[in-house]
Parts: C-alpha cells; sequence; structure tokens
C-alpha cells in the first residue's frame, strides 16, 4: 500500500538533516545488493553514502548479486551523486541484458553520471570481496546482506589467491566482525530474498557464516512506510529521486526493508530496534521459508521494535531526514 504524507511533516523532516551524535568506533561496511526491483536497495545506498561522507562509516565496497549488466552502474550512480566515484563495485558474473518492472536500474545506468557503465566492466565480486578483507585489520569489516546470497556463498568456498592464502570460510572468520542480513520473517515465515533466488545458497551461507549474524525482517521493513519526501524535494538530479518515481509515482511512500540493515550496521540498536529474540538460531528449509529455533543457539539475533507506540514512525522519519539530506 502507499500512504500520502502530510506537507507538515515533509516540512519537519526538512528542518532536521542534521546528523544524529553516535560514540563509536566507524564501522567499515560491504553491501551487497541486488539492485534491481525494490527501490529500497537504493534508498539503502543513499544512506550508506551519507554516512560515508559523515564520516559515519566507512564504505569499502558494494556488490550487486543479481545478474543484470544495469545493476553495478546503477550503484556507481548513486555513489557518483554522493560524490564518492572511488568506492569499488563489484558484479556477479556472468553479467546477462535481464531488467525488472519497474526498470529503473537501467533508468540509473543510463541516464545518470557514473563511473561503472556496464556491469561487465565491473570486477567479479568474489575476488573483489577477498581483495577487500584481505586489506582490512582483522574483525574490522560487517558486511551488509540486502538481497541474494551468491556471492556470499561463492566467497565462502572460494580458495587461496592473490589477495590472501586463505580459502574463503578462514578469510571471513578472519575479517569479519559480523554479517547484517535483510532476509527472512521472525519468528518465523517466508520472505523473497532467501526463496527467490535460490533457497539452498540462503541456508548454505546461513548455516555456515562463521561470524555473528543480525537478521532484519519482512515484518520491520513492511511497517515503515518512506520515500514521499525524496520525491518532493530532492533535486531532479538524485538518482534515488529517479528510483523512487519510477517504482511508486511521486509523493507516496513505500515499503522500506533495507535501510534497516544499513541503520543496524551503522549505529547498532540505537533507540530504532531491539533484539527479538535471548537465544537460538535461524533454519531454513528448501523452499526458502525459515523459523527461529531455540536449539542450537548461536551469536544470531533478529530485530524487533521497541514496545513504545510509534516506533515504526520514528523509524521512517529517520530515513527520510537521511534521504533528503545534502550530499
Amino acid at each position: 500500500m502507499l500512504i500520502k504524507y502530510t506537507q507538515v511533516a515533509a516540512l519537519a523532516l526538512l528542518a532536521s538533516t542534521a546528523p544524529f551524535a553516535y560514540g563509536h568506533s566507524v564501522p567499515k561496511l560491504i553491501i551487497d545488493t541486488d539492485i534491481f526491483i525494490g527501490c529500497d536497495d537504493a534508498a539503502a545506498l543513499a544512506l550508506a553514502n551519507l554516512f560515508h561522507a559523515r564520516g559515519q562509516i566507512e564504505l569499502l565496497g558494494v556488490m550487486v548479486n543479481t545478474p543484470s549488466r544495469f545493476g553495478a552502474p546503477a550503484v556507481s550512480a548513486i555513489n557518483t551523486y554522493y560524490n564518492h566515484t572511488r568506492i569499488p563495485v563489484g558484479a556477479l558474473k556472468p553479467v546477462d541484458n535481464s531488467t525488472a518492472a519497474p526498470d529503473y536500474a537501467r533508468l540509473l545506468a543510463t541516464a545518470f553520471p557514473g563511473y561503472v557503465k556496464d556491469g561487465a566492466d565491473a570486477p567479479d565480486a568474489v575476488p573483489l570481496y577477498r581483495q577487500l578483507l584481505a586489506g582490512q585489520e582483522d574483525g574490522a569489516v560487517t558486511v551488509v546482506s540486502i538481497g541474494y546470497l551468491e556471492n556470499l556463498s561463492g566467497l565462502l568456498r572460494s580458495t587461496g589467491d592473490v589477495f590472501s592464502h586463505m580459502g574463503g570460510f578462514e578469510l571471513v572468520e578472519r575479517k569479519v566482525k559480523e554479517m547484517v542480513v535483510m532476509g527472512g520473517q521472525y519468528p518465523s515465515g517466508r520472505e523473497y530474498n532467501f526463496y527467490n533466488d535460490n533457497p539452498s545458497l540462503t541456508d548454505f551461507v546461513i548455516d555456515q557464516w562463521p561470524t555473528p549474524m543480525v537478521f532484519t525482517g519482512n515484518e520491520i521493513g513492511s511497517n515503515i512506510l518512506a520515500g514521499a519526501v525524496l520525491t518532493d524535494h530532492a533535486p531532479a538530479t538524485d538518482p534515488v529521486r529517479a528510483a523512487y518515481i519510477a517504482t511508486t509515482g511521486a509523493g507516496l511512500n513505500n515499503y522500506t526493508w533495507d535501510p534497516t540493515a544499513v541503520m543496524y550496521a551503522a549505529f547498532g540498536l540505537d533507540d530504532f530496534f531491539v533484539y527479538g529474540n535471548d537465544v537460538g538460531s535461524i533454519s531454513v528449509s528448501s523452499n526458502g521459508s525459515d523459523v527461529w529455533e531455540k536449539h542450537p543457539t548461536k551469536d544470531q539475533h533478529y530485530l524487533a521494535f521497541p514496545k513504545k507506540k510509534d516506533a515504526n514512525v520514528t523509524v521512517a522519519n529517520a530515513i527520510d531526514r537521511w534521504l533528503v539530506a545534502k550530499p
């Protein structure tokens, strides 16, 4: 459902674009996105670029986990809008000519400036992962998965190369602090990112991933409506605005899943979220459905809203503030 926002709310959001104050060290992020159909991937990248510009995170790189040749150029268009033309973008290979409806990735790739013109020209995501991880200190990197898990499966299965003698599992175990995943539904359900591409890869990555994991599920993003203020107040040069207009139309909010993963990766729970579980771990079935089980206990958590009135609106308002903040 698309919700019209009020002019009063829009003015309040535009009047308060100052960054929040956070007192912890700067997280180093690699984002793995299926930028293709949902415009909230574009919003998540907008937040990551804004936080990077403000020194709140360091965005090491972005990987595309769908094969469309327009994915990597779409990412580079968003990075370019924020003047971040040195952030490497990796692609799932081989690329193809696939498009989606609405076709916003191709729009961003062809109508906006960027430093990657074709996904075929972008480096393969798995070697780029290995290069970026090998260049970081131990336990320094947070991986943010906001799409399918094929790149991450390839990373875990990778072998030693010029970047590191370590295999993928050992490299991840050594260099990654945690992985934040937008996927699943909690405590149980079936969600697009887990079932649509290859559920066996979803199960493999979640079962074998050697570091702590935090999940933000369908039930979070489907209760966050944001983006309308962006379409009416961002400049026409903003590719994320274009993605939202192509997807939902002007002046309309959309469900907002992926930005919550970036929020948690950057700021932790803050005042926005709480953990929905104390113990347990996720189990993924062959059809991509998931269930949270009390045993075995792993270092895994899923996010929930605090038990206070309009907690979801608080998150939505924060996302809208960040989306209209100047790069």
